[in-house]
């Protein structure tokens, strides 16, 4: 009787005779490796965080188009729940952190006072406003931003 390379599985071959033996070993050592891997999947939950959430980050950059207004919002797409983002430009002094909102805020401040309305989703936020500038979203200027998550 033959066994298998990894588990070491019985192979029943057309010549052997039946016999419900190799069956039940075969099972044990299925039974085995599934109660190890039981095992090692309650030790990773236990190290999630608060919530049984870690925390996901997402960052990156986009170039302005000069779009502004309720039908064209800025959108940030990740692949997780966004609980905080950090919007900003990147100025000849160095970088600039103009907003930073935290879910479930519906509004957030940009330079002066001004508040925008933030729209949070599953995957993504978003945000308008009535000018390019204050939508974070002058032609051609660079920003950057950092989303956290779970």
């Amino acid at each position: 009787m033959q066994q298998t390379s990894k588990y070491q599985f019985k192979l029943i071959e057309g010549t052997d005779d039946f016999s419900p033996t190799p069956l039940n070993d075969n099972m044990e050592k299925v039974e085995e490796q599934l109660e190890t891997m039981e095992e090692s999947l309650t030790a990773v939950t236990a190290d999630l965080g608060a919530g049984n959430y870690n925390c996901r980050m997402a960052f990156g950059t986009y170039i302005g188009t000069g779009t502004h207004g309720e039908s064209s919002p800025n959108v940030i797409q990740v692949g997780f729940t966004p609980v905080l983002i950090m919007v900003g430009t990147i100025e000849p002094s160095g970088l600039y952190w103009p907003t930073l909102v935290m879910r479930p805020m519906t509004a957030g401040i940009i330079g002066g006072g001004y508040s925008i309305p933030f729209t949070w989703s599953d995957y993504s936020v978003q945000w308008y406003s009535e000018s390019a500038s204050m939508q974070l979203n002058e032609k051609g200027k660079t920003y950057v931003y950092v989303v956290l998550g779970y």
